[in-house]
């Protein structure tokens, strides 16, 4: 009898792993697909997006976030792009910022000498 209520008890546990290793996360409903533009000259890299190349190229939108809100849509809009040509694919984002008095960068981009 004890010898089958532990087989039973061990099939239960095995059972429901499995159950739950097969659940799809809940935020992976949806796919994005996004599309690169072909460019024939290669666009110029300085940071500035304002070459037509840029503004031909299908706008990507509808980020979401990872933190502090997963899935979440994003707090402040983002615009993504991207171009490719016989060398390289070049993705240019415009990061926009209602505040952007208010932002610092945490340290992330400050040089101590």
């Amino acid at each position: 009898m004890r010898t089958c209520l532990l087989r039973i008890t061990l099939a239960l546990i095995l059972t429901s792993t499995r159950l739950v290793a097969q659940q799809a996360p809940p935020n992976l409903t949806t796919e994005a697909i996004a599309s690169a533009t072909a460019v024939v000259e290669s666009p110029v890299i300085d940071g500035n997006l304002s070459e037509s190349s840029w503004q031909d190229a299908q706008v990507l939108t509808g980020f979401v976030q990872q933190e502090p809100m997963d899935g979440e849509p994003g707090s402040e809009r983002t615009e993504v792009r991207i171009l490719y040509d016989s060398e390289a694919l070049y993705v240019g984002a415009w990061l926009f910022d209602r505040e952007p008095e208010a932002s610092s960068s945490g340290g992330l981009f400050e040089m101590h000498r």
